[in-house]
């Protein structure tokens, strides 16, 4: 039976969660069309055995590839080679999926030929419980559009990993490959390879369920701070191969620029506007510097940015008129608005 979609699974000392994770794939007679590739990287507690468990059970479905430590991209390189279904989606084996919604998914893939689809997340706590929904309002679900017209309805919900189906004889012919050795390279899965999307579709399927509020997690603030140089890492190479690719519609252009100004805009702002101690004035100059070296173009546009949407406090220009001091607009943001948006829950 040919294999409709592989699921990757890097997987880092996560005993914990993955039995609940590998659970969630198991959809019946349907499971017959999905390739789960679990990629254990060098994990130091029993995640191997339990991923070996499942392989051993349903020979058909899991693969399980056992590698030295690498770090997140590494997983997902390896992955790609395994990979046998026409599509490859990404799940973190923290993470599960709505074992109903994902026999959905599966079912739609059969009929679909496309290069992109997303499809909807939701988030979770630890419990389980959910917190949040994402859902996509503003396209016509099912719809086969051009890449263009697509990701111009994105420009104001930009897409994450969780969302994320690509074919994947489209990425092997473009050789794609994330950054190996550091985090947060999951932003490279979700912008690199729209360059050569074509045809795409969004699905109103609730498939990924994200845990957040794992100690230890990326996204955990400490922990994210603490590895800010690896941020940097993955995001300097995005802007690198995208002023690199010369023949990008306008469509394109706009929606990956948005995409990386989004990106680039958090660093300005944890430096001026959150003030964390990982982030001082000294090594936001040295990004400042590093930012116009590499994007001219990107360093000029974010005179434009503003710190907050509906907020028209231009604090990277303001900031760039005199960089040693934090611009009074900028400090008033700070430590009047900002708390105010945060106890409201909308910073």
């Amino acid at each position: 039976m040919k294999k409709i979609l592989s699921i990757i699974i890097p997987t880092y000392n996560m005993e914990k969660y993955l039995r609940k994770c590998l659970s969630s794939l198991l959809i019946g007679n349907r499971q017959e069309f999905i390739d789960v590739i679990v990629v254990n990287d060098g994990s130091k507690d029993s995640s191997l055995e339990i991923a070996r468990g499942f392989e051993a059970e349903y020979p058909d479905v899991f693969n399980v590839v056992d590698k030295s430590n690498g770090n997140y991209g590494s997983c997902v390189n390896r992955g790609l080679k395994e990979a046998r279904g026409k599509y490859v989606k990404i799940l973190d084996a923290d993470d599960s999926y709505d074992t109903a919604e994902f026999a959905k998914l599966v079912e739609r893939l059969l009929e679909l030929d496309v290069d992109l689809c997303l499809t909807d997340y939701v988030i979770v706590n630890e419990k389980g419980e959910r917190t949040s929904s994402h859902k996509r309002g503003v396209m016509e679900e099912g719809t086969v559009y051009r890449a263009e017209d697509f990701l111009s309805r994105c420009l104001d919900d930009l897409i994450k990993m969780h969302e994320i189906v690509y074919r994947t004889q489209m990425l092997r012919d473009m050789n794609y490959s994330q950054t190996e050795g550091i985090a947060f390279t999951d932003t490279e899965w979700a912008l690199l390879p729209l360059e050569r999307v074509e045809k795409a579709c969004y699905l109103q399927l609730s498939v990924y369920k994200y845990l957040v509020g794992r100690e230890g997690q990326t996204v955990d603030p400490k922990r994210a701070a603490s590895l800010h140089s690896q941020g940097m890492k993955t995001l300097f190479r995005q802007i690198s191969v995208f002023s690199n690719m010369r023949e990008l519609s306008a469509e394109k252009k706009q929606y990956m620029t948005q995409f990386l100004l989004c990106n680039i805009r958090y660093t300005y702002r944890t430096c001026l506007v959150t003030s964390c101690k990982y982030f001082s004035n000294d090594s936001l100059r040295d990004f400042d510097k590093r930012l116009r070296d590499a994007s001219i173009e990107l360093y000029n546009l974010m005179d434009n940015v503003t710190v907050q949407p509906s907020i028209p406090i231009y604090f990277v220009r303001e900031w760039r008129k005199d960089k040693s001091v934090t611009p009074l607009s900028v400090r008033f943001y700070r430590t009047v608005i900002f708390p105010l948006l945060r106890l409201m829950g909308k910073s």
